[in-house]
């Protein structure tokens, strides 16, 4: 999934056991953790159940332009956005 630049839809059944889509993002079976959102989104918001943004997962999300962060939102993941490298 990492450097498809303009991916906006990720598609996981939903009988699927561990993992779940909220929002076109990928989330934990409990929606407690925000895995991973597709590099084409422009806005994202937080299921309720979300409490922790996992590391790395908006690292492709060059487009994004508003995140409305859930108000359980507890713990935040290392590079939430990516590597940094600045000038």
């Amino acid at each position: 999934m990492y450097g498809i630049p303009n991916l906006t839809e990720i598609i996981i059944p939903e009988d699927n056991p561990y993992y779940k889509i909220y929002g076109y993002c990928i989330y934990n079976n409990a929606y407690d953790t925000l895995i991973y959102c597709p590099s084409g989104l422009k806005t994202v918001a937080f299921h309720d159940n979300a409490k922790t943004i996992g590391r790395n997962a908006f690292g492709d999300c060059d487009k994004l332009e508003s995140v409305t962060f859930g108000r359980n939102i507890s713990k935040l993941g290392d590079s939430l956005f990516g590597e940094f490298v600045g000038d």
